[in-house]
């Protein structure tokens, strides 16, 4: 399944008075993996939660190939269907076993209890997690945790990842794992990846960097960072 194409059209975000995105134009085509980077408070996570459907903008527009973000009446079945989340906390369920944790996109779809659980197997694999499908997220590590919630994000076939400081809590082993999985994703499936992230070494990962500073895009507006790139 080709990955989605992602437009942002003069987005700007306010909270009260606050501005935390002002006038933010810009496209991510399918297949590309690119860095949203900038300082915190830039307004990255607010924009990834907007492309999401998570929140609306202010002002602008969002498409996600021909669906017009902002104006969805029931967000819910665009992000089961279109969207995979993955956090700096990885907001796994202590009281469920990994597999069982990347199984809740599954059950939510209403997918049969054999096929889900078919499903959540091969993903774990997938993540060079098999041999750890029973364990509870309480006897994982940090970069095991994060590698079960990316298991979970691509439960339903999404055509777009989102991940916000995905490395954020891990240590730079762990990172690495991280990246070159997310990588993968990308490479094997042709899913779109937009990453926010503070970590520098994001820029060896990415096609192209859209730097944010004070909830606006600074000059030149996407850079290109791997030259003879695979979308």
């Amino acid at each position: 399944m080709a990955g989605a194409r992602v437009v942002v059209d003069h987005v700007s975000r306010a909270y009260g008075r606050a501005l935390v995105l002002d006038d933010v134009s810009f496209a991510v085509e399918p297949g590309e993996l690119v860095a949203l980077t900038g300082p915190s408070g830039s307004g990255k996570t607010t924009l990834l939660q907007l492309i999401g459907s998570l929140d609306r903008p202010t002002r602008g527009s969002i498409h996600v190939d021909d669906v017009s973000v902002a104006e969805l009446s029931h967000p819910v079945g665009f992000r089961r269907a279109t969207v995979g989340f993955v956090f700096q906390l990885h907001y796994l369920l202590p009281a469920l076993s990994a597999q069982q944790n990347v199984e809740l996109p599954l059950v939510a779809a209403r997918m049969p209890r054999r096929e889900r659980a078919e499903r959540a197997a091969e993903l774990l694999a997938e993540v060079d997690l098999a041999d750890r499908a029973r364990a509870l997220p309480a006897d994982l590590s940090g970069g095991e945790r994060q590698r079960v919630a990316i298991a979970r994000a691509l439960a339903g076939h999404p055509r777009l990842i989102l991940a916000d400081e995905p490395t954020g809590s891990l240590d730079s082993t762990a990172s690495r794992k991280v990246w070159e999985l997310l990588r993968s994703v990308r490479l094997r499936r042709g899913t779109t990846v937009l990453i926010a992230s503070h970590d520098a070494t994001l820029v060896e990962h990415a096609d192209r960097a859209v730097h944010l500073v004070d909830g606006r895009i600074v000059p030149p507006v996407e850079r290109q960072l791997a030259p003879g790139r695979v979308a």
